[in-house]
């Protein structure tokens, strides 16, 4: 008559799912880093271009710092990023201020119009996909019986 009345409160994943997500979680790891690393060396190359240590690009935060100084803008912008967490606002002005980075960055080096303009399309292709998905997972997440 007891077992009747026994539940259990453990989910029983199989392996194939855990092994499944493993993967997921492995490959995703991995093109983060892949990315992560191009990035750095990418940065490397700017800064040594620009008379400062390479170095510098491997610190997280103290990376935007140091390229600000070289393209000639106030560090202190770098605050205008927390203000990503407004809504509408805070979009247009990280927008506003990454293109306006990538202007100053292509005079930096003496670049033409057309550098430059190779630059703002990428900042803004960027933010546009990162804004289109995030509204798709939270689309998924408030409704997962539609998708």
């Amino acid at each position: 008559m007891e077992d009747l009345y026994y539940y259990s409160y453990t989910a029983d994943i199989p392996a194939t799912t855990t092994a499944t997500l493993g993967a997921m979680l492995g490959t995703y790891s991995a093109i983060v880093i892949v990315f992560y690393v191009l990035l750095v060396i990418a940065q490397w190359k700017i800064f040594t271009k620009a008379g400062e240590a390479g170095w510098k690009s491997l610190i997280p935060i103290y990376n935007m710092v140091v390229l600000y100084k070289i393209i000639g803008l106030s560090p202190w912008l770098l605050l205008i990023y927390l203000a990503g967490i407004i809504p509408v606002v805070g979009y247009i002005a990280t927008l506003v201020l990454s293109i306006i980075s990538m202007v100053n960055l292509g005079q930096a080096f003496g670049k033409g119009a057309g550098f430059i303009v190779g630059l703002v399309f990428l900042v803004v292709q960027n933010m546009l996909d990162h804004n289109l998905i995030v509204k798709n997972k939270l689309k998924k997440a408030e409704m997962p019986f539609l998708f």
